[in-house]
């Protein structure tokens, strides 16, 4: 295995270790998710869409001092 694949192998154990760390707290797990994915993928804003498909309702997570347009929440809306 090269070093590159072994280096993106133990960052992905490292960042699935962190949001495990979550255990079953859906809040803290979200959280923990938006703040550790970029680690692993370089992103400009990181979020995480909790949706109920029952009910048509959806929260959104995101890192600390984003925010999504009204825009950007009426396209996901859109296909959700």
């Amino acid at each position: 295995m090269g070093r590159r694949r072994q280096r993106t192998t133990r960052d992905a154990v490292s960042v699935l270790g962190t949001i495990s760390a979550a255990g079953a707290d859906p809040e803290l797990f979200a959280r923990i998710g938006v703040a550790q994915l970029p680690h692993l993928a370089n992103s400009e804003l990181t979020t995480l869409s909790m949706c109920d498909l029952a009910t048509g309702r959806r929260r959104v997570v995101g890192t600390a001092g984003s925010a999504l347009f009204p825009a950007d929440i009426a396209a996901f809306d859109r296909h959700f």
